[in-house]
């Protein structure tokens, strides 16, 4: 699967309920796979990083990446 946002490879996957929260180097997509023959792209977020691990807990989206940054926006620098 290509990344929405500049065709990066996805890196990471998290699923809950109905959603697939789906991490790239350049972000994260939200992808609504209540039909798993036909999933649709809801939402995406730029947010260039290393990796850009994706977690799901109660309700909450956490974006993790294994570089250090200037602060905890998405404008933030290496």
């Amino acid at each position: 699967m290509t990344g929405p946002l500049t065709g990066g490879v996805n890196t990471d996957i998290a699923f809950a309920g109905k959603k697939a929260y789906v991490g790239n180097y350049a972000g994260f997509a939200i992808y609504d796979i209540g039909d798993p023959a036909n999933p649709r792209m809801i939402s995406q977020v730029s947010c260039p990083g290393s990796q850009n691990d994706i977690s799901v807990y109660g309700g909450l989206l956490f974006l993790s990446t294994d570089q250090s940054r200037s602060d905890s926006s998405c404008q933030s620098v290496p």
